[in-house]
């Protein structure tokens, strides 16, 4: 577990003011010509509660002196961290209750093929990495989608177990309370990579799991 790192807080600001909490996604700004707000270093502990003030729409652009804020709906930025964490949906392409495999490599043995992948594993195919149901698969739907302007990719293990941690279900939308999460951590010293690391859905532990069980994906960009 990552130790804790003490850092000021830091909002999501144009011209200095504070991240916008309300339900509007624009915001005129009162102190100066609008500005895109100063990125927030990196912090990754996985022991301070998320607070609201800890979470801020995310900046979009400028429009004159008008900031502009991606929904709610769609990200939300953790200050404390300073990542952009996808949201999930009821129902549609980024539902929340989706299952996932996790193949990313077509080296090695990552499909267990009847047996344990050691023993009797063969190499992802291209197609199953790509497939609509795997992790890859689905940050190039959600990128193809344009969703918050970014670049997504999977979290690492302390990334997803700092969030899972510390979520408000007010601005961590959609959170699954069974189950678990894929990071795109492989276990350490699994020399064929069929492993990766899921963490639990209230965050309280990380396991090697075979990628080609089901488990929810959370997307996060930078």
């Amino acid at each position: 577990m990552a130790s804790t790192v003490a850092t000021a807080l830091l909002v999501s600001s144009c011209g200095g003011g504070s991240g916008d909490t309300s339900t509007n996604s624009q915001r005129t700004n009162t102190t100066g010509p609008c500005t895109r707000p100063t990125p927030t270093p990196t912090w990754n502990s996985a022991l301070d509660p998320l607070k609201a003030q800890d979470s801020v729409r995310f900046f979009k652009e400028c429009v004159g002196t008008l900031a502009v804020y991606y929904p709610l709906t769609e990200c939300v930025k953790d200050n404390k961290s300073g990542l952009i964490w996808e949201q999930k949906k009821a129902s549609g392409p980024q539902a929340a209750n989706t299952y996932f495999t996790n193949f990313d490599s077509t080296a090695g043995k990552q499909v267990s093929n009847g047996g344990d992948a050691i023993n009797d594993g063969r190499p992802a195919t291209q197609a199953e990495i790509n497939a609509s149901y795997n992790s890859v698969g689905y940050i190039n739907l959600v990128n193809g989608l344009g969703v918050c302007g970014g670049t997504w990719r999977l979290p690492n293990k302390d990334e997803l177990q700092g969030l899972i941690q510390r979520i408000d279900p007010n601005w961590v939308l959609n959170h699954m309370n069974i189950g678990g999460y894929w990071s795109s951590s492989p276990q350490e010293n699994i020399v064929d990579g069929d492993v990766a690391f899921s963490v639990a859905h209230h965050g309280m532990n990380r396991t090697g799991s075979n990628r080609e069980n089901g488990f929810f994906v959370r997307l996060v960009r930078n």
